[in-house]
């Protein structure tokens, strides 16, 4: 069957239901035992037969079977309260004279409280492991619950809806998305109540004065729409891909297993480029964990979303029985918990290869201050990889793994993304919590998620707020979901934005020509010019290093290590920086030890934190919410060598970080993005030819100096904290854009004296 096409369109009243499949999810509401079955609180409270709500439950099942064979996302709700009722209404509570309310007990526990028997799903309409549940406080499933940021962050503007009782939740749930931007189809058959002159009459009022809040179809005419859509069985085969559909398409075909994968994967982990890796686990653990995995969960077609993929770990994230170094040895733990967000991984069913390098206590973005080697670009072997997540960019960019988890504070996991030709993804900072991992500057840091394509490093993330525990202990955490963005109604998908781009730019001209292309096409993407908060930007971007906020990363550091950076004897002070000083680079040392010269008061620290605050006030009213203008920026001015890092490691790390070190100082979300590929030497610039899909294959594509192969070129989408889904959105856009790409190239002897890296 071919792939699903980008709208459908059902029979519907008031007019037909036009939907695009890709953004459409089935929403099942409260399919739980104590509406549908005896004793439970619909029972007792409606006091008449069960028969004609559970009429509804067939009909579900059927749109169960359907979207689950179309691999179209499923969410259930769930009605309920805390067992000490401080979640449910005075009104709600006392309402009526009935013998139980809720809270009493009954045959299957005590009534609509989380965690009884009776609160759970009947067992025909159950939710597989890879499909959302949201517990519900309210008859409506949108209020004081995620599922409004569950479905943003999924990309989902389309529900198809079904459940009970039609006259009370399902209706109040389908008001309240149409109030948020979403479009609803309720299946008539698939819903049902107490009363069947209530269930038409609110029906009818759904679909009423030309569709007031959603449209009404039966269940043969969704069928009829979508069936011939479902995919015909492929042959049982696997080829190495390890891109999440491949990849999950064949464990559900049973095409391969997560033992046959490693064992497959495993000669080339040992084969990695130099430098990748801290700690790769030998091939026997994995296998014992490849081996638990396939026993706990048998069946195909209900295992948890991320089953078999395999990751790789920055190790500066916590890993049970696992090292942690920070690549500074005499500061390496041994953590006997993981940190939550692996955790989180673990129970999605990732398999963890091992930890990743990274410049030492995660300070640079080179990727060239580690003791433990120093990884290239996996398309040059004489340029840098970019850090300090290199290892992690690396992982990816060679198609080692799926995907990476690392961090990112200053563009630590957007530079190497972008020098490796891979998508890396700094979210909302504070959403993702950031315990069990080393702190660099704790009120900045944040997770990052590496991989090949926009829409998975989006499936990580959005899993991994979905199913983090909750509430987070990190003291640095947000509310989720964000406050800001919970009036922003849904968008369309492929609908305008606005952009803007910086006025001038210290790009290296094959740089500066690439991302001339990109603007020039923006518009044909939906995009529309406008003002951006450029000295703004500018100046949060100074204040990191250049004023008192790198503090902070002293603050993180034993008092004993930061003694030994208080050194008076000048000469001593040369030998320290040139050897380093316990474990830490001489490069960082040098760096640390600047800071503390600069002798700044707690007056100084204050007065810049009051500058952060106005900054971050500036950019906010320059860009708006609810969908407001995104700002598109190279990832980074040029590609240093090697050597040149080697020549001033300071002065190039600095330029390094001029379009990414504002990012989490303005509390921007931020998708680094390739844009193509600049052409290798003697190479003319063409469309469509081999670009960033045909890269990373595990070798290196150049052979040093101006006679290199071709290589990455990547551009940043930032918006406002809580505009994730926004700028996921406009990322994915510019990804299938300039995939293909082949930008012009520019001899390094045009560059000109003045020109960046020069």
């Amino acid at each position: 069957m071919p792939s699903l096409p980008e709208t459908l369109i059902a029979p519907a009243l008031p007019f037909p239901y036009t939907f695009p499949p890709a953004h459409t999810a089935l929403l099942l509401i409260d399919l739980q035992r104590d509406f549908l079955l005896p004793g439970g609180f619909g029972d007792i409270q409606s006091g008449s037969s069960l028969e004609l709500a559970n009429s509804c439950v067939e009909p579900c099942v059927r749109l169960l079977s359907l979207f689950r064979a179309l691999h179209l996302p499923v969410l259930h709700t769930r009605e309920g309260h805390k067992p000490d009722l401080s979640d449910c209404p005075a009104p709600k509570l006392t309402r009526g004279q009935h013998a139980k309310r809720i809270g009493d007990g009954g045959p299957m526990g005590r009534l609509l409280v989380r965690g009884e028997l009776g609160h759970d799903f009947i067992d025909a309409c159950a939710p597989r492991a890879n499909e959302t549940v949201i517990d519900k406080p309210g008859k409506g499933a949108f209020w004081s619950t995620a599922l409004l940021e569950t479905l943003r962050n999924q990309g989902i503007t389309h529900l198809v809806v079904g459940g009970v009782t039609t006259e009370c939740c399902v209706s109040t749930t389908v008001r309240e998305a149409n109030d948020r931007g979403l479009e609803c189809c309720v299946v008539r058959e698939a819903t049902a109540g107490y009363n069947a002159d209530f269930k038409n009459a609110s029906l009818d009022m759904i679909w009423w004065a030309d569709g007031l809040f959603g449209h009404v179809a039966e269940l043969a005419d969704i069928y009829r729409v979508l069936e011939p859509w479902i995919p015909a069985a492929t042959p049982a085969t696997w080829n190495g891909d390890l891109s999440f559909a491949a990849l999950s398409a064949a464990y559900r075909a049973r095409a391969t297993t997560p033992t046959a994968v490693i064992t497959a994967l495993y000669p080339r982990l040992a084969d990695s480029p130099e430098g990748t890796w801290i700690h790769l686990f030998p091939l026997s653990l994995l296998l014992a964990l490849a081996a638990q995995l396939e026993a706990a969960h048998p069946d195909p077609a209900n295992r948890p979303p991320l089953y078999g993929l395999p990751f790789s770990i920055k190790d500066s994230i916590d890993l049970a029985h696992t090292p942690t170094t920070v690549a500074c040895p005499p500061l390496t733990t041994h953590p006997t918990v993981s940190a939550p967000s692996v955790k989180t991984l673990l129970a999605l069913g990732a398999i963890p290869l091992g930890k990743t390098n990274l410049d030492c206590l995660a300070t640079g973005l080179t990727g060239c201050r580690s003791v433990y080697g120093t990884p290239s670009s996996i398309f040059s072997p004489s340029h840098i990889s970019g850090g300090s997540s290199s290892g992690a960019a690396v992982s990816v960019g060679a198609r080692l793994c799926s995907f990476a988890l690392a961090t990112d504070t200053a563009g630590s996991g957007r530079v190497p993304a972008a020098f490796n030709g891979v998508v890396g993804w700094k979210p909302t900072k504070g959403t993702l919590s950031f315990e069990g991992v080393a702190k660099a500057c704790e009120s900045l840091d944040c997770l990052a998620i590496l991989a090949p394509r926009v829409e998975e490093v989006r499936e990580v993330w959005r899993l991994m707020l979905e199913h983090q525990p909750s509430p987070s202990a990190d003291r640095m955490g947000k509310h989720y979901p964000p406050l800001l963005s919970s009036s922003t109604p849904i968008r369309p998908i492929g609908g305008k934005f606005r952009f803007a781009a910086p006025p001038a730019l210290d790009l290296c001209p094959a740089y500066a020509a690439a991302f001339n292309t990109l603007l020039q096409r923006l518009p044909a993407l939906g995009g529309t010019p406008a003002a951006g908060p450029w000295e703004a930007f500018k100046k949060a971007s100074a204040l990191l290093y250049g004023g008192t906020l790198v503090c902070e990363r002293l603050a993180a550091l034993p008092a004993e290590l930061l003694a030994s950076f208080h050194i008076s004897d000048e000469d001593a002070a040369d030998a320290a920086d040139a050897e380093g000083v316990q474990g830490v680079h001489p490069v960082v040392h040098r760096i640390f030890r600047n800071v503390l010269a600069r002798a700044s008061t707690p007056v100084d620290v204050f007065r810049d934190l009051h500058t952060v605050a106005s900054l971050r006030q500036e950019v906010r009213r320059a860009l708006g919410g609810g969908g407001g203008t995104v700002l598109v920026v190279p990832t980074v001015p040029w590609h240093p060598t090697l050597s040149e890092v080697e020549k001033d490691p300071v002065k190039v790390n600095e330029r390094l970080g001029v379009w990414t070190q504002a990012a989490n100082v303005l509390d921007l979300a931020a998708c680094a993005v390739p844009a193509g590929m600049i052409a290798g030497e003697g190479e003319g610039a063409a469309e469509g030819a081999e670009g960033a899909e045909g890269a990373g294959k595990g070798t290196a594509r150049g052979n040093g100096g101006d006679g290199i192969g071709r290589m990455p070129f990547g551009v940043t989408i930032l918006g406002l904290e809580g505009e994730d889904a926004h700028v996921l959105d406009v990322a994915a856009r510019v990804e299938a854009e300039m995939r293909g790409v082949v930008h012009r190239y520019i001899p390094r002897g045009e560059w000109g004296t003045e020109g960046v890296g020069s």
